[in-house]
């Protein structure tokens, strides 16, 4: 049996939020007008589900298949899947970006507490936890990575 190190588990972890992410966001393409809707989609892509027009299911797609990449890179760092390209360099991008994006929730509760409603809070904490474990994760394993 294989015996995982607390940095492979801090990339695990950070690996799942977003690879879970990114299914959600192919099921929401199913899901039609009214998951959009609940899920905070901008105004454009809820006028293109509407219309029936291309542009909501391929950016779904899309910020699928970024999440679920950005997931693969963590668990690359773990050792869980084949050595991603520029694998460092990614790690590192995708965690400074998910963690700028949950420290975004910190600004909003600040200077927009209007706007603040359970999903924004929820997703905030998912996109801060994710980007840390990213940077913690990476951090501890760099000599191996």
């Amino acid at each position: 049996m294989k015996k995982f190190d607390i940095s492979t588990v801090i990339l695990v972890l950070g690996a799942v939020l977003p690879i879970l992410g990114g299914l959600l966001h192919i099921l929401i393409i199913f899901g039609g007008y009214y998951w959009h809707q609940y899920f905070h989609a901008p105004q454009f892509i809820l006028e293109s589900v509407s219309a029936g027009t291309w542009l909501a299911p391929i950016a779904g797609i899309i910020v699928a298949s970024l999440f679920i990449l950005s997931g693969l890179y963590a668990l690359s760092a773990a050792g869980l899947v084949r050595r991603l390209p520029f694998l460092k360099l990614g790690l590192l991008v995708i965690g400074i970006l998910f963690t700028v994006r949950g420290l975004l929730l910190f600004h909003l509760i600040y200077w927009k507490p209007e706007v603040i409603d359970a999903f924004r809070v929820i997703s905030g904490l998912i996109f801060l936890f994710s980007g840390l474990a990213f940077l913690v994760g990476t951090y501890f394993r760099w000599s191996k990575i």
